[in-house]
């Protein structure tokens, strides 16, 4: 799940860049409408939850930077064997058989 969520946001949210890149004429307009678009709505929750504007142009290092996140949450979840929260370790065996589905 966690490979299909990371190319699924790779895909959805760093391709316009590349694209850009890689095709900077008349090809281009629909990565140029995808980026635009992707900041547009970026730029509007920033606005409402008060970060302001400065944040908007830092939206693809903050893909990767969820991207990692995610990545290492993984890894340490499964290298300690379980969940940590508030000085408690909770299973992963103990997680899956209460998760829902």
């Amino acid at each position: 799940k966690l490979l299909l969520v990371s190319l699924l946001l790779l895909t959805v949210c760093l391709v316009p860049y590349v694209g850009l890149m890689w095709l900077p004429h008349a090809a281009g307009w629909g990565y140029l409408a995808a980026a635009i678009l992707l900041h547009a709505t970026y730029a509007n929750l920033a606005v409402r939850s008060e970060s302001g504007w400065g944040i908007v142009p830092m939206l693809p290092l903050m893909f990767l930077m969820f991207i990692f996140v995610m990545w290492r949450s993984a890894c340490v979840t499964l290298r300690a064997g379980g969940v940590r929260w508030r000085e408690t370790l909770y299973p992963l065996d103990e997680l899956r058989r209460h998760q829902f589905r």
